[in-house]
């Protein structure tokens, strides 16, 4: 699950012409990027045979257990704190109840689009399915909001006729739905499921919204280093191994002859005893643990090992992803930037495959829209990002950098950029069409407007609830948040519909570049110094020069530099200039 960074870069959202000290808390930031998405403090193998790789659990099967294991996962044992005090907190939360009415608003649209179309039946039920759902927050509100407005001209024919779906893996997650949301699951309003929303396995017809706000990013991800074009490239496996021999014989060691361990006189542990380790030891909580974690890279030419340790070819769908980005893999190497790191989710293909089956077909039709962190292609494999595109979020701290993946597990959230790239990609694959990208400032639609008295109103009283401030400081809060929302770096928003629904019209505002033909970037070549003046004229830090970089994603630098209301002016001037350059071609100049 996607989260926001509470240790924001100080920023004025009211004042651009003065970015002065943004720009000097990122080149701060940028100085120690290198430690900051380092894994100096964790010993690195490089695998000789498959063999090596045997008894380790792969990152993505590391990840798996750590955040669903039925015993100690994260989710599914009931670790999750929600909340700005707590691990961590999402807009959902931070901006209840404005933003589920802005979610409603935004259904409504979709809705009336798709009865518009004359494809849903008369009087058909009309669904929202919402995929994860948290505490139950947001799909409160939003029904809420719904049943208020009922009566409202735009309302009347639709109201009625929706049913609001939860389908929530955690059992726990599901206890706290059910106790926000008694009062509508009694009255028929909303229906929880507990069942694993990424197989979306639904019966009889479905009409109607597929939603999810900050859900794909939990999906469990393989961590892959990317060394070289022509699928140089390596999968990591996580080796747990004791920093001191264990005085029983319980199972759990295995021995090894991995140099870079056996040098420490550690005893490395098997999957198996790693995951007895945890459920029976109070490893989460003991900061003084013998226990610690090493990776080892497995060139994929080696195999590929499943969890039963059977070795394969890598997955058709990884090649696939591999050989799509291979022209920004080479922008990466002509320009010395290699290697570097990719997220990629093998539950991926299969929940876009689940997702077309379910919006389109036979007594089927609808939409889906996602609102996660992550970006271009392009962007999730830059290595000079402001931030890493793994995280995790937890008992020691909002944000912590990579280096902490190993800390607690099963104590902390682990979370990851979405490839929107990709997900495009797979949705072409799988039949569907991707009709709206862009940022989730998107979602506050021209009938809803955060900062109308109305909904200022009411951030003012969550600020008031969560923060415990006088109304001064309350509504300065509530300002900044709207503003903080508007300009979340890479929060993003995509929507997906049926071929069938072509020309159904654009909701959310003109789309960003997406696919990997649009994924350009700038030229090395570009005039700094004709480029700074451009940026006094229109009132914006001289240096930003500096950070709109070769081979990175200029929408999403922007975005990190809280301007992305500026990307429109400042891409028209580089596409102008000529400095705007597609794959393959960053070099050429």
């Amino acid at each position: 699950m996607a989260r926001i960074q509470v240790r924001d870069l100080p920023w004025n959202p009211y004042a651009y012409s003065d970015l002065q000290k943004s720009m000097e808390a990122i080149q701060r930031k940028l100085a120690r990027s290198k430690s900051y998405c380092s894994l100096s403090k964790i010993p690195v193998g490089i695998a000789r045979k498959l063999s090596d790789a045997c008894p380790f659990p792969s990152f993505f099967e590391y990840m798996t257990r750590c955040l669903y294991d039925p015993d100690f996962g994260y989710y599914t044992a009931g670790h999750v704190e929600f909340g700005s005090k707590h691990h961590f907190f999402t807009y959902s939360g931070e901006m209840s109840p404005v933003f589920g009415w802005m979610l409603a608003e935004a259904f409504l649209s979709l809705l009336q689009a798709l009865l518009g179309k004359k494809v849903i039946p008369d009087k058909a039920p009309l669904t929202i399915l919402e995929l994860g759902g948290g505490e139950g927050i947001l799909a409160r509100d939003v029904v809420e909001y719904i049943s208020n407005h009922s009566r409202d001209v735009r309302w009347e024919n639709i109201a009625n006729r929706i049913q609001y779906v939860i389908i929530e893996k955690s059992s726990y997650l599901c206890e706290l739905q059910e106790k926000n949301l008694k009062d509508y699951t009694r009255s028929g309003c909303v229906k929880i499921i507990h069942g694993d929303a990424c197989r979306l396995e639904w019966e009889g017809c479905f009409y109607g919204i597929v939603f999810a706000n900050e859900f794909i990013d939990a999906f469990p991800c393989e961590r892959i280093k990317i060394h070289g074009t022509e699928y140089n490239v390596s999968r990591i496996h996580s080796i747990p191994y004791l920093k001191e021999r264990a005085s029983d014989d319980d199972g759990t060691q295995f021995p090894s002859d991995l140099n870079f361990l056996a040098d420490k006189g550690s005893s490395p542990i098997s999957s198996v005893g790693l995951w007895s380790y945890i459920a029976n030891s109070r490893l989460p909580l003991d900061t003084t643990t013998k226990m610690d974690f090493a990776e080892l890279e497995v060139h994929i030419s080696l195999g590929w090992l499943d969890k039963e340790m059977k070795s394969h070819y890598p997955p058709d769908s990884l090649i696939s992803y591999l050989k799509a980005i291979s022209p920004l893999i080479s922008d990466l190497e002509d320009n010395g930037l290699l290697p570097t790191e990719l997220n990629w989710s093998p539950l991926l293909l299969k929940f876009m495959n689940n997702l077309s089956c379910l919006i389109q077909g036979v007594e089927r039709c609808g939409m889906a829209l996602f609102i996660d962190y992550g970006g271009t292609s392009r962007h999730v494999i830059d290595p000079c990002s402001l931030g890493p595109h793994l995280r995790t979020y937890g008992v020691d701290e909002p944000v912590v950098d990579e280096a902490m993946l190993y800390n607690r597990p099963g104590y902390q959230d682990i979370t990851w950029d979405i490839d929107f790239s990709e997900m495009a990609r797979l949705a072409e694959d799988v039949g569907l069409e991707t009709i709206f990208f862009g940022h989730q400032a998107a979602v506050e639609m021209s009938s809803m407007n955060l900062l109308n008295n109305i909904c200022l109103k009411e951030l003012l009283r969550t600020v008031q609830r969560n923060r415990k401030l006088n109304p001064d400081l309350a509504r300065l809060a509530a300002l900044a948040l709207v503003a903080r929302f508007r300009e979340a770096p890479n929060f993003r928003m995509i929507l997906f519909c049926s071929p069938e629904l072509n020309g159904i019209g654009h909701f959310f505002g003109s789309n960003d570049p997406l696919k990997t033909e649009e994924l350009y970037t700038i030229s090395p070549n570009m005039n700094k110094a004709d480029f700074k003046q451009w940026l006094s004229r229109k009132g914006l830090s001289r240096e930003l020069a500096d950070f709109l970089k070769p081979c990175g994603d200029p929408i999403a630098d922007l975005s990190d530099l809280r301007l992305y209301r500026f990307r429109k002016p400042v891409m028209n001037w580089l596409r102008k200039k000529g400095y705007l350059l597609p794959p393959k071609t960053v070099s050429d100049t």
